[in-house]
């Protein structure tokens, strides 16, 4: 499904990197501008927001690129779930995480998760 980019929330609560590459930005937009096709960015819908929570430099680069919309899988649920996807955002797929992203996702994961037991 596309999804407008000028109606995606992109809020630092729910960036699961430290910093944004921004020379993978211009890369992914270049990609873009000649044609590439990009795994669909995740949106979480919330009551008030379209949250992305995984895509940030798809969809950085595809405001870079000029383009008004983007392809997006979306999903309904609370803030909190969608603060809870972020710390497995990227965890499998695109550009690698640093040790200072798989540290960022493990406090806020405990942080989110802190009446739970260690097992869970």
């Amino acid at each position: 499904m596309q999804a407008v980019l000028k109606d995606l929330t992109l809020d630092p609560v729910f960036q699961p990197r430290v910093n944004i590459d921004m020379r993978v930005v211009s890369e992914y937009a270049d990609l873009m501008a000649d044609g590439t096709v990009f795994p669909p960015v995740l949106v979480y819908q919330t009551a008030d927001d379209y949250i992305v929570v995984d895509g940030w430099h798809r969809v950085m680069a595809a405001k870079q690129a000029g383009m008004t919309e983007i392809e997006a899988e979306y999903r309904v649920g609370t803030r909190d779930d969608a603060a809870w996807e972020c710390c497995r955002a990227n965890a499998l797929h695109g550009l690698n995480r640093s040790a200072e992203d798989r540290h960022k996702a493990i406090r806020a994961a405990i942080s989110l998760r802190s009446h739970t037991s260690d097992r869970a």
